[in-house]
């Protein structure tokens, strides 16, 4: 497992004049592929550490959330027909859902 704090430390120090190691001797001592301590550069040069190993979807919703008419769907769905069989439901949303987008 690699830890991207510990390889970002000797990227920022070689950008600083601190070390002389090649990115391929950093990669090395990470882990990480000479590529990789190369884009850790870069991004160095843009953003400091913290910024870089905070995820970037950070206080996001996932891309594969439901949007909220799904969801509203759903809910009223299951309020008409409370013993439908999971089968039964993805059919019918398929149909007049993803297929016919009536909803619209």
């Amino acid at each position: 497992m690699h830890n991207k704090e510990y390889a970002l430390k000797p990227v920022q120090d070689k950008l600083n004049g601190l070390n002389n190691y090649s990115y391929s001797q950093i990669g090395s001592l990470t882990g990480y592929k000479k590529l990789q301590i190369i884009r850790f550069s870069n991004l160095l040069k843009e953003k400091d550490i913290d910024s870089i190993l905070i995820h970037g979807l950070t206080n996001k919703p996932s891309n594969n959330s439901p949007s909220t008419k799904e969801i509203e769907f759903i809910k009223n769905f299951k309020n008409k027909y409370p013993i439908i069989s999971i089968q039964q439901f993805m059919d019918i949303y398929h149909e007049d859902i993803i297929f016919n987008k009536k909803n619209d």
